[in-house]
């Protein structure tokens, strides 16, 4: 579906799906958003800035080699968690999946939530997600 220019906050509870929102998206510390629905990637289509401080949730799969993507942002702040699943396939060094485009700031998540597999661990930066 679609959202108009209105600014959406999320204080609380989990704002899901796929489709666009035209106007600024704001997640605060109690709030989650997630691209897709729980178990299917997908893509969240934004129109304008994308502010972060609570729980962002993303799957990818090494298998189909894809992730949940939020696309279109004027501009994102990054912060609070990033909760990571891999649907399928076993992830090695040097994987990376595109979660943010454009995804260039200088800030970053707090924490990332969700572990690659042994030995391994994940790094984000400018809206990549790396192995």
């Amino acid at each position: 579906g679609s959202l108009g220019t209105n600014t959406v906050t999320v204080g609380g509870g989990l704002l899901v799906g796929t489709g666009t929102i035209a106007g600024p998206v704001t997640v605060q510390s109690g709030g989650a958003i997630e691209a897709g629905t729980t178990n299917t990637i997908g893509t969240l289509q934004l129109g304008g800035t994308l502010a972060l401080s609570g729980n962002t949730i993303v799957k990818i799969s090494k298998t189909a080699a894809s992730s949940d993507l939020f696309s279109g942002q004027s501009s994102v702040t990054y912060g609070g968690t990033l909760t990571v699943t891999n649907l399928a396939g076993t992830l090695a060094q040097g994987d990376s999946f595109v979660l943010f485009s454009p995804g260039a700031s200088a800030s970053n998540f707090a924490t990332i939530v969700g572990s690659p597999g042994p030995n391994l661990h994940y790094s984000f930066t400018n809206g990549v997600l790396s192995v």
